[in-house]
């Protein structure tokens, strides 16, 4: 939860939001969590916020899509892009 700068304090807010994106999509809390914190350096970048980046990774699996692999999929082209953009 540090990697969002979220603090113990936001915890509730952040269990609540997990929780509803699991009920909405199927996809079990634990996992959400666990997606979430491992690919938050890649959704941050991509300037998600831990809300967000919830929704997606529930989206992401629900649709049936390895999350983690689609998240290193949406870096990979962003670093294309912008390496094609600094070669102009």
């Amino acid at each position: 939860m540090d990697q969002f700068g979220l603090s113990a304090d936001d915890l509730g807010h952040s269990l609540d939001i997990v929780n509803k994106a699991g009920q909405d999509t199927g996809v079990s809390t634990d996992a959400l969590f666990q997606k979430v914190t491992d690919g938050a350096p890649a959704l941050q970048s991509l300037g998600l916020s831990f809300e967000e980046s919830v929704v997606l990774m529930a989206q992401f699996e629900q649709s049936g899509l390895d999350s983690g692999k689609t998240l290193n999929y949406m870096t990979k082209a962003r670093q294309l892009r912008q390496n094609e953009q600094q070669a102009l």
